[in-house]
């Protein structure tokens, strides 16, 4: 099949005779088309068996390639949540409960030092059943306040201590993140790196296969955004001991934020 690959795209590009084509000019093209290299087809397709494509009539090179840069996170986001763990039988006693301990950890947070912002982003009251017997038996209403945190990773292990301290009863999840401007700028860098790897990708087909590399037809890009977030039962316990120890925080090769570049190239 290899064989055949080659043969077609060089009958579209030049009248050069394929018998001058050597085994080892195909031996080092499978080598570096990947699954993301092809040709696309306006009358039919032949495939090469490596995951590409030649036409030809189509006369152009459709090469995708991708980079990755790698962000230092300089915050976190802690996701909390306050609820009344045991049912209470009168409605009024369920929110004030949780609202009253709501409003003593949104104080403690904003006065510590390093936090970035505090936000409200549920509150919801309902009733909560049992079932018995094949029948539904009311135990009272179930509370429920959750705010998201966001503080610099070198206070992110005090406030999460103050957070199990002061009175949350679950930590659901914490992210890694850095300000937006540091993401768009990381952004840019792969930007450019990916279409660098586009470009010497297809200039390297093109030279193996004795062709011309024409201009740029098409060209879309996609962004992968960083967001590393934890969602296991280690980061939700309910609090109950005092003088909680602060959580060490491991950042591991940062935030990766990838780049990926879909180009079509003209060729002849």
């Amino acid at each position: 099949m290899a064989i055949l690959l080659v043969v077609v795209i060089i009958t579209a590009a030049s009248s050069v005779a394929t018998a001058t084509i050597s085994v080892n000019v195909i031996s080092k093209l499978s080598s570096y088309i990947s699954a993301q290299t092809y040709v696309p087809s306006y009358d039919y397709e032949k495939s090469s068996g490596l995951g590409y494509f030649l036409d030809q009539k189509a006369n152009t090179i459709v090469v995708t390639a991708t980079a990755t840069k790698y962000v230092m996170p300089s915050r976190i986001r802690i996701y909390v949540t306050i609820e009344n763990v045991e049912p209470l039988k009168n409605v009024a006693d369920a929110y004030t409960n949780v609202t009253l301990r709501a409003s003593k950890l949104i104080g403690t947070v904003k006065a510590m030092e390093g936090v970035v912002y505090v936000q409200t982003t549920g509150l919801t009251l309902s009733p909560s059943y049992e079932y018995r017997s094949g029948q539904r038996i009311f135990k009272g209403y179930i509370a429920t306040y959750s705010l998201l945190i966001e503080s610099s990773m070198e206070s992110a292990g005090k406030v999460i201590a103050e957070v199990v301290n002061v009175g949350a009863d679950a930590i659901k999840w914490i992210a890694l993140t850095a300000p937006d401007d540091v993401i768009e700028n990381a952004k840019k860098e792969a930007l450019r790196e990916a279409i660098n790897n586009a470009y010497e990708k297809a200039k390297l087909m093109a030279d193996e296969l004795n062709i011309s590399l024409g201009k740029v037809l098409h060209v879309s890009i996609g962004y992968t955004t960083p967001i590393v977030r934890a969602y296991t039962q280690m980061f939700e316990y309910r609090i109950i001991a005092e003088g909680v120890p602060e959580t060490p925080i491991e950042v591991g090769k940062g935030l990766a934020v990838t780049v990926t570049v879909t180009t079509v190239f003209e060729i002849s």
